[in-house]
């Protein structure tokens, strides 16, 4: 299986370039081979932001580069694939999502009509705190 990598180096100074770029990579699902380096499967869907970020990183005075990334061995596919894992982060939502279900009210009677039970729900909704780390 072949990737696309992106090495990048941004100049310090400039930190809402460098958020912008990481929010980009990290929302296209890029994996972290090292710092400065992402990763994602060649033909991916939005590979292109690849392009996109080389482009703005080098308008912002720093480098980057665009490679394919052609691996050797199934030990190194095994070890790329590691850098796609999100099971720790959904394991963090999954989590959150019960704990947020836990403070809701209990399930209204199911001998009440369907009417009295909207009713009843919408009477006893209250904002629920989300934990914004994921």
């Amino acid at each position: 299986m072949n990737f696309s990598a992106l090495i990048l180096a941004l100049p310090t100074r400039r930190s809402t370039t460098r958020m912008r770029v990481w929010r980009a990579l990290k929302e296209t699902g890029c994996g972290v081979l090292r710092d400065g380096v992402y990763v994602l499967p060649a033909g991916a869907h939005g590979a292109e932001v690849l392009t996109a970020m080389e482009t703005e990183i080098a308008l912002a005075g720093g480098f980057a580069m665009t490679l394919d990334l052609k691996l050797r061995s199934e030990a190194q596919l095994a070890q790329v694939r590691k850098l796609f894992d999100r099971s720790a982060d959904y394991g963090a939502l999954v989590r959150d999502i019960g704990a947020a279900k836990s403070g809701l009210p209990v399930s209204i009677s199911k001998q009440t009509t369907p009417n009295a039970q909207m009713s009843a729900r919408v009477s006893t909704r209250r904002p629920v705190a989300c934990s914004g780390a994921m």
